[in-house]
Formats: C-alpha cells, structure tokens, sequence
C-alpha cells in the first residue's frame, strides 16, 4: 500500500510470534524457531531430531554479526583475526568461545574491494564471485564441523551457505 504512515499513538512496534526472535525483526531465518512433524499421537513425547547443521549456522551468524560490530567500531573495516573478533561476538550469547568449541575456529578473507578472491576449503570446491570495481571492503568466513565433514560459509552481505 502506498503512503503508508505509523500511528504516532503507537510508536512501539510489538510482533507475536510463536518462538520469540530476541528483538522485533521478522526477518532473521538464524532465529526462527524449528518445527517437528511427528505421527506419534501428542501424549507421546518425541525428542527433538538433531540438525548437524545447527552448530554452523549458529557460529557462521555469530561471526557475521560480530564483524558487523567490529566493522562499525573500525570505520567500516573488517578483520581476519578470529580473537580480535571475540570481543564483539553477541549473538547467539555474549560468549567468544562460540568460536571455538562448537566448531572449529571460522577462517576469515577480508579484502578490501574490487571482488572476492578465489576461496578453497578442504573439500570445498573453488568459487569466484565478482563484485564491481571500488566496492566496499568485505569478508567470507568458512566454518568447518569439528570433524571436518561439513562446512558452512558466510560473506559480508549475510549469505550464508552449507557446502
């Protein structure tokens, strides 16, 4: 709809949801609760089935909402090192350790614009993604599983990928 105004009697948005997100923002998918279908009648309990995928996802967020930090206290600059990155780590939980002991520690290419480099990780195949010359710094992060047979990769402008 066009011409769309807030009320000024409401001024504080309010959204319900079902699994709460930790601030009013619909779209943050690291966030959203998971759901599980099961056929079990409801009075029998059903554990949770594992996603091995979760630990990367939540670690690939964390560094990507940790250089958004570092970034903003260094004047739009990124970094490569995991332990200066610590500091800044918020999400999911004000803890740098997330860094390490979910996963092994993210490896982090910072460049400084004009496009991403060439990247391989372990069985990763190599990828090149372009951007325009004189473009904003940027950075992608891989995240590898603690026994290496899975990866998750996270750049700057918040795609994350499983590879």
């Amino acid at each position: 709809r066009t011409g769309f105004q807030k009320d000024p009697a409401y001024p504080r948005e309010d959204n319900w949801v079902w699994s709460p997100q930790g601030q009013v923002a619909m779209h943050l998918p690291e966030r959203w609760g998971m759901l599980q279908f099961s056929a079990r009648p409801p009075a029998v309990p059903q554990p949770p089935a594992p996603d091995p995928a979760w630990p990367l996802r939540q670690v690939a967020m964390a560094v990507y909402y940790a250089q958004r930090a570092y970034a903003a206290a260094h004047g739009g600059r990124y970094t490569s090192n995991v332990t200066a990155l610590g500091y800044f780590v918020t999400y999911p939980e004000p803890d740098p350790a997330i860094l390490s002991t979910c996963t092994r520690p993210p490896r982090i290419r910072v460049w400084e614009g004009g496009g991403r480099p060439e990247w391989s990780v372990g069985y990763v195949e190599a990828s090149r993604v372009l951007r325009p010359p004189n473009t904003l710094p940027g950075y992608r992060a891989v995240v590898q599983s603690l026994d290496g047979t899975q990866a998750a990769s996270i750049t700057d402008d918040r795609h994350l990928n499983l590879e």
